[in-house]
């Protein structure tokens, strides 16, 4: 008679089920013999008690059979009394169902009830059911009658182990790891309620169908979902949108100084007799003055004042040779194509009416003023913009993205110059500068690119003093030239250089690693209050060069 199996979730026992007749497990240590007692002899390991006649290898009896036989459990007949028996005497007649062979003659030592067990009954230590205190209980005692639903058969009489309220369930709630129903149906929750924090349980896991690998993660709901009040506010997108908006403060500081020093400046020079207007060479050393002065000074203040370390900022690590010559050609050449798109646009407001041309263009007619603009223009003005928007002001915005803080300090940049042709370009510009800086940390490239595209700027205003008729193909070699260079020095980095450029599963990245999202970025571009006053600046400046014209 087979019982089956019953699951322990503790590991002890488990209880006998109903009916089993009451039976106790051997009263020495008597496991491991088919017979249930130990032999009479020093012959362990022999299943009949006897040792083997002689070496015949293959028989489980160790004697080979004296005829045919068969339907004898020990391979042999009975000859007198033998020894090995529990009975004494030999089997009568194979009996099935018994493990001696024979029915027994009378109370059969080593069983409790003096009976032998009905049937073997699978899943039991002892190999019988036990009916009474038996080891590897922790109540002691057997269970007064099943109880369904509990690990040990029984209500526990103090807390038990293995419940996490540390008391059983106050009714029979099955499926319940808390022993109680939860408050209100909710559904995929192994334990009816919202888990507090993660636990392990493989019992509950396993025996009721729970987690599969016993894991209960924490579910918590958002305090906005419970308290009905607003969600809580991102702390990456609020601190890139107040950065930003610093940075967009110190740019309008650069506008305002700039016209600050220009009033004290030129009267200076008028009194010591120089006319800006008139005189090329005074203009060039206003600039030249001008440039530290509003460009530079409030960026300058701002790390002093607050404390901040240069190098964090100011970078200026190695990137070889070959390396960086790339970079310079290639970035030359993406930014000289910037200029199309800008002239696009100046032809579009020109024909309604909008002036190109700006007061501040210089008209040098000596060789002086020309060698000063382009020191002024092609190494001055470069290394401070340079410093301050891709130094201090991208450097700043990195911390949320190196995205958002090449994108956002290219928009800064190229409102910063007012002019709508020149808005463009200069844009187009700052999204080539920063890339550059932000993946190679090398000032100095930013600061060439930027040089050499001021000195073409600055150079091809003067062809005609330099080449004469000669001008418009001196011209076109300066824009096509280094196009051409750049285009293919574009090709050699993508090629043979692309790890100079590491991207966020790089080993290189010193970006940050939850960095703003494209919609995120533009969320707190557009949340910056500065930034749009940067706008507006640039409409009203587009709006009286309309009028200028006129």
């Amino acid at each position: 008679m087979n019982y089956g199996t019953y699951p322990s979730p503790n590991g002890y026992p488990p209880p006998p089920p109903a009916g089993v007749p009451n039976m106790m497990p051997p009263q020495g240590p008597m496991q491991g013999y088919p017979q249930g007692v130990p032999p009479q002899g020093p012959m362990q390991g022999y299943p009949q008690g006897v040792p083997p006649q002689g070496p015949v290898q293959g028989y489980p009896q160790g004697v080979p059979p004296q005829g045919p036989m068969q339907g004898y459990p020990q391979g042999v007949p009975p000859q007198e009394p033998m020894q090995g028996y529990p009975q004494g005497v030999p089997p009568q007649e194979p009996v099935q169902g018994y493990p001696q062979g024979v029915p027994p003659q009378g109370p059969v030592q080593g069983y409790p009830q003096g009976v032998p067990p009905q049937g073997p009954v699978q899943g039991y230590p002892q190999g019988v059911p036990p009916q009474e205190p038996m080891q590897g209980y922790p109540q002691g005692v057997p269970p007064q009658e099943p109880v369904q639903g509990y690990p040990q058969g029984v209500p526990p009489q103090q807390p038990m182990q293995g419940y996490p309220q540390g008391v059983p369930p106050q009714g029979p709630v099955q499926g319940y790891p808390q022993g109680v129903p939860p408050q209100e149906p909710m559904q995929g929750y192994p334990q009816g309620v919202p888990p507090q924090m993660g636990t392990w349980n493989p019992y509950f896991a396993n025996a009721y169908g729970g987690n599969p690998v016993g894991w209960y993660a924490p579910a918590y709901a958002p305090p906005f979902a419970v308290g009905g009040g607003k969600p809580p506010r991102d702390p990456r997108r609020y601190g890139a949108s107040r950065t930003l908006n610093r940075m967009s403060l110190l740019v309008l500081a650069q506008t305002g100084l700039s016209f600050f020093w220009q009033i004290p400046l030129v009267l200076l020079l008028s009194l010591v007799g120089v006319d800006i207007y008139t005189n090329s060479l005074g203009y060039q050393w206003l600039t030249g003055i001008l440039v530290p002065l509003s460009t530079a000074l409030p960026f300058v203040a701002y790390l002093f004042f607050r404390k901040k370390d240069l190098t964090e900022y100011l970078k200026f690590e190695k990137v070889g040779f070959v390396g960086g010559l790339l970079c310079v050609l290639a970035g030359l050449g993406v930014v000289l194509l910037g200029n199309y798109p800008a002239i696009f646009v100046s032809n579009i407001f020109s024909s309604f009416g909008y002036d190109t041309s700006s007061a501040y263009i210089s008209q040098a007619d000596s060789l002086e003023a020309i060698l000063l603009e382009i020191a002024v223009v092609a190494v001055l003005v470069p290394f401070m913009e340079e410093m301050v928007f891709r130094g201090v002001i991208l450097s700043s915005l990195r911390k949320y993205g190196v995205g958002f803080s090449i994108v956002a300090s290219a928009l800064v940049f190229g409102l910063a110059h007012m002019s709508v042709s020149n808005v463009v370009f200069a844009t187009i510009a700052g999204l080539v500068f920063g890339f550059l800086y932000a993946k190679t940390n090398n000032l100095w490239l930013t600061v060439i690119v930027h040089a050499l595209n001021n000195f073409i700027a600055a150079f091809g205003t003067h062809t005609e003093f330099f080449f004469g008729d000669m001008a418009q193909m001196a011209n076109v070699i300066l824009m096509l030239g280094p196009i051409v260079l750049g285009v293919i020095a574009l090709i050699l980095l993508v090629l043979f250089k692309r790890n100079m450029f590491p991207g966020v599963g790089s080993p290189k990245y010193d970006g940050p690693s939850q960095p703003l999202r494209a919609g995120e970025s533009a969320v707190a571009i557009v949340r910056a209050p500065a930034f749009w006053i940067l706008v507006g600046a640039m409409v009203l400046y587009t709006i009286a060069m309309f009028f200028a014209a006129s």
